[in-house]
């Protein structure tokens, strides 16, 4: 699997080509500065556990990321403890583990809701990225559900989530492309 720091950089730059190509979209936000890993451990208290190695690097690269993925940023130390972004949280997951007598039971990621860490998430909560402390490697990596607009993905760690992110922004720019060649 490829380095995160080269999945963050080939991200960026797909972001840089999608909103060249469609002004709708506005500009590519780039990351901001790292956090002191001081900062870093002091979210890890308040929130009474470890974040994955992955992610303690990612934010102290960098701190966040405004506008990450489909108007979700990822969420920066000052973020991470809000005790908002966990409420809404819990409150998308366990909307989508309420059965539906006609559909059958709910299918959900090992664990409990309310225990999941958000690390990114949309203004209206349809768009939310979070690590799920019931499934950890042994490296101390967590796996990662990915929730937008109501469907559910699941990525076995930072790393492969931002993998997939970037695939999807590669997709969305080669379709991008191909309706700007059939205009033409």
């Amino acid at each position: 699997m490829e380095d995160w720091k080269d999945t963050i950089a080939r991200i960026r730059q797909v972001k840089m080509e999608l909103s060249a190509t469609c002004s709708e979209l506005g500009p590519a936000v780039a990351p901001p500065p790292g956090a002191a890993l001081r900062a870093i451990s002091t979210v890890e208290r308040r929130i009474r556990r470890r974040l994955p190695p992955s992610y303690r690097a990612f934010l102290h690269e960098h701190d966040g990321w405004p506008l990450f993925f489909e108007g979700a940023s990822l969420l920066g130390t000052r973020e991470l403890s809000k005790p908002s972004y966990h409420d809404l949280t819990r409150a998308a997951f366990a909307a989508y583990e309420t059965p539906i007598p006609e559909v059958g039971p709910p299918s959900r990621p090992q664990g409990r809701s309310d225990a999941m860490i958000p690390f990114g998430m949309d203004p209206k909560a349809t768009t939310i990225f979070a690590f799920n402390p019931a499934v950890v490697r042994p490296d101390g990596e967590m796996e990662v559900i990915v929730w937008v607009n109501e469907l559910g993905d699941r990525a076995e760690s930072f790393a492969e989530f931002l993998s997939l992110v970037r695939e999807m922004l590669e997709v969305e720019l080669a379709e991008r492309a191909g309706l700007l060649q059939k205009s033409a």
